[in-house]
């Protein structure tokens, strides 16, 4: 009995939790434009109800079958991606590698701030090629 009891509090909370949530319809009113012309017909209307006084809402119905099937096909084509685009990334994040090598070997030589500032010197210009190929790779990849 006490299940009972318990059962029926738990779906009327429901209930009442999912009443709360319908919107209310927006009041129609009617102007003078909208009214019959003919005062026979104005005084019959007068006193009949709007209709459609009831909430909107959408009921959807998701199929758990049909979601479990599709799933797996959206798993088999995302493995295929990856595995198309896999040695790309290998290259990206070899190509990444090697930049930060060139930064670490460039930054124990301790070389003075002017050679960073020159462009051409020996020791910016591999660097920079080397961004530009990544960059392009990561351009290529999307």
């Amino acid at each position: 009995m006490k299940k009972l009891i318990f059962a029926f509090a738990i779906t009327s909370m429901f209930a009442l939790a999912a009443f709360a949530q319908t919107p209310k319809p927006p009041a129609r009113t009617t102007t003078a434009a909208s009214a019959p012309a003919s005062g026979e017909s104005a005084g019959a209307s007068a006193g009949a109800p709007a209709g459609g006084t009831g909430a909107e809402g959408k009921l959807a119905y998701i199929n758990t079958g049909k979601f479990s099937s599709d799933i797996n096909e959206l798993k088999s084509k995302l493995d295929g991606l990856n595995a198309e685009f896999d040695p790309k990334k290998k290259e990206v994040q070899g190509e990444e590698e090697a930049l930060n090598n060139l930064k670490n070997k460039i930054n124990s030589q301790g070389a003075p701030p002017s050679a960073y500032r020159s462009a051409d010197s020996g020791l910016m210009k591999p660097l920079k090629e080397r961004r530009r190929s990544i960059a392009r790779k990561r351009i290529t990849t999307r």
